[in-house]
């Protein structure tokens, strides 16, 4: 291969530079709200939010999805569901690059997936607020 080949090669068409600008803004989007939804819980609620993430609230972790499902058994199903998937989730998100493109597609897949479920669970709580 000629260098003027190889340096076509490795040109990337618009097109593969707008999927990577628009991949880009959307992780930037995405680790930007988590850090800010992360600080704010943390800096409002200190002590909550040092438990929530100690080996001891791992532990109680079963007991209070139980409690979970005992005070509204009409979610129980959801509650499991998304907890049984974040347990599969989290160790790919851990080695994302790592990962084949197809292991990829369908961990972001899962990923979209568990979101929606997430919105459920908030569209619940909104409801039980308000009653």
């Amino acid at each position: 291969m000629t260098n003027s080949e190889k340096e076509n090669k490795a040109k990337l068409s618009k097109e593969e530079v707008k999927n990577l600008v628009e991949m880009l803004r959307y992780l930037m989007d995405a680790y930007g709200f988590f850090a800010e939804k992360l600080g704010k819980i943390q800096k409002s609620h200190k002590e909550a939010f040092d438990s929530m993430f100690s080996l001891e609230s791992a532990e109680k972790l079963p007991e209070m999805m139980s409690m979970m499902v005992e005070k509204a058994p009409e979610m129980g199903k959801l509650y499991t569901s998304i907890f049984i998937r974040m347990m599969t989730v989290m160790p790919r998100i851990n080695k994302l690059m790592t990962l084949s493109a197809d292991e990829k597609i369908k961990l972001g897949e899962s990923l979209k997936t568990l979101a929606k479920d997430l919105d459920k669970l908030l569209e619940w709580i909104d409801k039980m607020e308000e009653k």
